[in-house]
């Protein structure tokens, strides 16, 4: 019997029918219109303006998705783009056809996920992250690293990233590695480990492992390893980015190992050493060595070996760079080693950079750190630029990369936490120090503050004659952001006149000529006991002879409305952000408390 079925047939169906046939006859055609709408939505959706999109192009669109911000390993994130897919079978089909699509691949997903990538992805070239767990091999990374081997032996010569995560054990190397023959890797171009050692395992790691198969990597130019580097290894060649990290002391190479590994990246142009700086320790001195495409250096390490890679290694002044250097108490001047890199690198270019413009140092902010606990710090950080906008409080969340940041680290003992002042006074000298190397004549933004905002002690407490000696006589400087117990000082600074003036203008003969902009921070006007009222008042007069245009006042202990407008009357414009600490709520400086506006306001 035919078991198409028109609709005058379907509607003929009798009672005599029975309910098979007739659940046969009707579930064909039911099928028949199904496939009639299908076909008919297709060639409907054929006619949609993105459908008409060539296919390269709806296939970098599917890529986009892929690499949306937001989307990391995490699995229900990393395959969140493959929904796209599912929209349509033309749209899958070009995914499926597309192998580039598929050539990230994790270890974090299901091993048949792996599996399958791997396949899709042929013949594209391919990046692989992989996670060593630290547990027991169970079934399922037993199975992982049995596809991690197939592919090294099949797929080695389409790698272009390798990145190897998780603790470097014996047992897991040569699990991972068994089997697999040394070969050439012509298209890797990146490969990173990020490993722990095992207690039980010193003789081989995760390392040298990837040094047995990688035999030829000719277009290597990314490597970031651990401190298990071998400073004679064949991968140090034509790097253009190199980070080695956390060396202990017996594996550091020693000083003419580490040089010679980088006479042969004279490419280098993004350099990153933590804690993995040889120290010098008697041997001959060593010419100085010069990268001259370096545009990024990041260094960690102790005093010593800082100073010696500033001091054999030579590099553009147009490099940004950011030091690190841990040592004792400031007090002991063991930073005077790294200071002169700093005259050095502010310096008319020698023969090397001659066309490489000098930096100019228009903005400095200085930090201080954790001057109460085990660890404190100073951090230096200069711009070429200044700020688009100097009249108007600028949040450190929103600053760009500097041109040099160098942070100077140390350990407290205790007796520099119980003794204050002490080590407040060498913090003062390591600060003077520090500018005496910096070229500050073109200086027009400076801050110095705390990385803890709302707790004053953070701050950095100069004296006045620190301000004097290092700020007060530069005719740039137009704006300045302190807080805390820097402000008192600052303040005293700006109404001490300069020594044997016999002009009368004082808006000519005062220190701070530049000045327009001062913000504050934290301000304490009761200064040490003077009496809130004494604190305004001394402010006040000080910036009635300064020639401020705007004055910015943050989180201010004792200072009320009343004591606002006294500064409205010598400074144009003061932007106070109503905050009110000190008082007691019955004093006549503080009427009562606003709802609306959450503010205490003053009686009129």
């Amino acid at each position: 019997m035919d078991k198409r079925l028109d609709l005058a047939a379907f509607l003929s169906l009798g009672r005599n029918t029975s309910t098979a046939e007739a659940h046969a006859l009707i579930d064909t055609k039911l099928s028949e219109i199904l496939k009639s709408i299908s076909a008919l939505n297709s060639q409907r959706n054929a006619h949609a303006s993105i459908s008409k999109l060539p296919k390269d192009v709806l296939a970098r669109i599917f890529s986009l998705c892929q690499s949306w911000p937001g989307h990391d390993y995490i699995i229900h994130d990393y395959m969140r783009w493959i929904q796209v897919t599912h929209v349509s079978r033309a749209w899958r089909e070009i995914a499926l056809a597309s192998p580039f699509l598929w050539s990230d691949i994790s270890f974090h997903l299901p091993h048949s996920w792996v599996k399958e990538m791997i396949f899709r992805s042929r013949p594209a070239l391919i990046a692989v992250r992989v996670f060593l767990s630290s547990a027991e091999l169970d079934l399922q990374q037993s199975l992982r690293y049995q596809i991690l081997q197939d592919l090294l032996r099949e797929d080695l010569n389409r790698i272009h990233t390798i990145n190897i995560n998780g603790p470097s054990t014996q047992r897991h190397l040569e699990t991972l590695f068994r089997d697999v023959a040394a070969q050439s890797a012509p298209h890797l171009r990146s490969l990173f480990i990020e490993s722990r050692r095992d207690q039980n395992f010193e003789d081989e790691d995760l390392l040298h492992f990837c040094e047995k198969i990688l035999i030829d990597t000719p277009n290597l130019n990314r490597l970031d390893v651990p401190y298990t580097l071998s400073w004679n290894s064949r991968l140090l060649t034509n790097l253009v980015y190199l980070k080695v990290h956390n060396a202990t002391s017996k594996n550091r190479p020693l000083c003419s190992e580490f040089l010679n590994a980088f006479r042969r990246l004279d490419s280098l142009e993004t350099l990153h050493l933590l804690n993995s700086i040889p120290c010098r320790s008697g041997e001959q001195p060593f010419p100085i060595l010069i990268l001259p495409r370096l545009r990024t250096v990041d260094i960690k390490d102790k005093i010593p070996n800082v100073a010696f890679f500033l001091d054999q290694i030579h590099f553009p002044p147009s490099t940004s760079v950011s030091l690190l250097v841990q040592g004792p108490c400031p007090a002991d001047k063991d930073y005077t080693k790294i200071l002169p890199f700093l005259t050095r690198f502010y310096s008319p270019p020698t023969a090397h950079f001659r066309s490489v413009p000098v930096p100019v140092i228009r903005r400095l902010i200085i930090t201080s750190a954790g001057q109460n606990n085990s660890t404190g710090s100073i951090t230096l950080q200069t711009w070429s630029t200044l700020p688009e906008a100097l009249d108007k409080y600028i949040p450190t969340t929103t600053l760009s990369a500097p041109d040099l940041k160098m942070e100077f680290q140390w350990q407290n003992s205790r007796t520099d936490q119980v003794q204050r002042p002490a080590t407040d006074q060498g913090l003062r000298a390591e600060f003077r120090q520090i500018c005496s190397h910096l070229p500050l004549q073109n200086l027009g933004f400076l801050r110095l503050s705390g990385t803890l905002e709302l707790h004053k002690d953070e701050w950095l407490a100069l004296e006045s004659e620190t301000f004097l000696e290092t700020f007060g006589n530069l005719p740039t400087l137009r704006t300045i952001h302190v807080g805390g117990s820097a402000v008192a000082p600052l303040i005293m600074a700006l109404g001490t006149r300069p020594p044997d003036t016999h002009v009368v203008d004082e808006q000519i003969t005062r220190h701070f000529p530049g000045l327009r902009y001062l913000w504050l921070d934290q301000p304490d006007f009761s200064y040490d006991g003077w009496g809130a009222d004494n604190g305004v008042n001394i402010t006040r007069d000080v910036l009635g002879k300064a020639s401020l245009e705007v004055l910015g006042i943050r989180h201010a202990n004792y200072l009320s409305e009343k004591g606002v407008g006294k500064f409205r009357k010598v400074v144009p414009e003061v932007n106070w952000d109503g905050y009110l600490s000190g008082f007691e709520m019955d004093t006549d400086e503080v009427s009562p408390y606003c709802p609306e506006c959450g503010r205490y306001h003053m009686e009129e």
